[in-house]
């Protein structure tokens, strides 16, 4: 059994990425369906989600009993309308490696959001006796070697690429997903030695993983969240200026919640959870600001520089 944010995951392959779990928690379980299963599938397709060139990535639809989530000639999930039983059927002979992430990284938290769970794609650090930072935004947007940048520099890595987020009194409160980083071959050989080690995260994808749960950086702990930094999209960039700006009013709202993982992108009732959700979030942060730099490695102390002036004379201290 293993944990992922603060879940129990049972699950019918070995899963490396994730720390063992002592069973607290919610439990989702997790096994290969039968070929009775599958053909006796037949979503009603209703959403898709694609790529930056248009390519279809993800579709959703709805059976008797709950959903399936299709990777277009890869694998289906199908999750139980009580979201806690899921069932797999690969659509080709699929690397373990891809069928982990397909799991982990794109379809369980999806799963939790379905049960009104509030998760963006955002990594975050932490150094110590200090709250946690998220960065949020889009796949390729730079999250992952931003946070990656910050861990060489012995900051703790608290989540990469997707983080839960749980208002807690008057603070927000961080539960990481698991400990390690996925990123391109260019960010992880700038940034990395050649003998750390690194490997795939599908067949598909030159995107590189290092798993860190296994050394001195577990995410065991639940850690307040100090501050939000929104990236822009690197493809809008103009110029090679550093910029940081304090978030205000409508654009909070539509900054974080176009960043959730959903399932069912139509579930009004959903949508409302996490849109009431994510309004205590903000009322919550302390500090919320866009983050717009050039993407270019040599830059990434400068970055470091303005972040730290942003936050500061504030103190974000525990």
């Amino acid at each position: 059994m293993y944990r992922i944010f603060d879940i129990s995951l049972e699950c019918d392959i070995p899963l490396p990425e994730l720390p063992a779990s002592d069973g607290s928690g919610t439990l989702i379980r997790v096994a290969a369906g039968t070929g009775n299963e599958r053909q006796s599938l037949s979503p009603e397709w209703f959403h898709e989600w694609q790529d930056g060139k248009g390519n279809v990535v993800m579709v959703c639809g709805r059976v008797a009993d709950g959903y399936v989530l299709r990777f277009p000639g890869l694998v289906d999930f199908l999750v139980s309308s009580s979201c806690d039983q899921v069932r797999y059927f690969p659509l080709q002979e699929l690397p373990g490696e891809t069928l982990r992430h397909l799991l982990l990284d794109q379809l369980i938290p999806r799963v939790l959001g379905q049960q009104a769970r509030f998760i963006l794609h955002a990594s975050a650090v932490q150094f110590p006796a200090e709250k946690a930072i998220a960065f949020v935004g889009d796949t390729g947007w730079g999250k992952s070697t931003l946070a990656a940048s910050y861990y060489r520099k012995h900051a703790r890595l608290v989540s990469d690429d997707c983080l839960l987020f749980e208002p807690e009194g008057n603070a927000v409160l961080c539960i990481p997903n698991y400990s390690g980083l996925r990123l391109n071959e260019d960010s992880s050989e700038t940034l990395f030695d050649s003998n750390d080690d690194f490997r795939l995260v599908s067949h598909y994808s030159s995107k590189k993983r290092l798993i860190l749960h296994a050394g001195n950086d577990r995410n065991d702990n639940i850690i307040p969240l100090g501050a939000i930094f929104v990236l822009s999209d690197p493809g809008k960039e103009r110029g090679d200026a550093i910029r940081v700006n304090r978030i205000q009013g409508g654009d909070e709202m539509i900054s974080i919640i176009r960043q959730q993982f959903l399932l069912d992108v139509t579930d009004k009732a959903i949508i409302a959870k996490q849109f009431n959700k994510a309004r205590e979030i903000i009322d919550r942060v302390p500090l919320l600001f866009s983050l717009s730099y050039p993407r270019q490695y040599d830059r990434l102390e400068s970055v470091h520089e303005a972040i730290a002036e942003a936050l500061n004379p504030v103190c974000i201290s525990t």
